[in-house]
């Protein structure tokens, strides 16, 4: 009975067992064995258990070394970003330009980014002179224009005033 061989009553060890019969052939009819085969699961299964534990530790192991060359890949792209990112925190109106100025555009998209910005840093610094030089120069010009219109003024104040005698000595002389 091959249930009966399948467990080992009260120790509870398992076994995997197996039949076969003979197979007739065509010059004998068989001895009409029946083959029995029992082994302890644990044996059995000895192998399957350790491509198991290898397959779980090469698993582990392939999952670190992805993610260490993950790490230094997002290194090397975050890097550069970060330090345009910094860069750019950095500045500050009136003050240099934070971008430096690559000898020539980068290829990738990180140096073209910083090529634009130091052509950009460069355009602000160039209005920002503009704008201070505007500035120092509108007080002379309000202070220029401002002497220009009291002179005008005195000229129209002087000539409505010989306006006045002119009109009055004229009504006396028609008078």
């Amino acid at each position: 009975n091959l249930a009966a061989l399948t467990a080992d009553g009260p120790s509870r060890r398992q076994y995997i067992s197996a039949q076969a019969r003979d197979a007739k052939q065509s010059w004998s009819d068989g001895l009409g064995w029946t083959v029995v085969v029992r082994e302890d699961a644990r044996t059995a299964f000895a192998p399957v258990a350790a491509s198991r534990q290898l397959m779980l530790l090469s698993g582990a192991l392939m999952a670190l070394v992805f993610a260490g060359v993950s790490w230094l890949i997002a290194g090397r792209v975050v890097r550069p970003v970060a330090a345009l990112a910094d860069d750019a925190r950095s500045y500050r109106p009136g003050g240099p330009n934070p971008f430096a100025q690559p000898a020539e555009p980068s290829p990738d998209e990180v140096g073209s980014l910083r090529w634009v910005l130091h052509g950009l840093g460069e355009a602000v610094q160039s209005r920002e002179a503009q704008l201070r030089d505007l500035n120092t120069n509108l007080a002379a010009r309000v202070a220029e224009q401002t002497e220009q219109l009291r002179g005008a003024k005195a000229a129209a104040e002087a000539a409505n005033q010989a306006k006045t005698e002119f009109l009055a000595n004229m009504s006396h002389e028609i008078r």
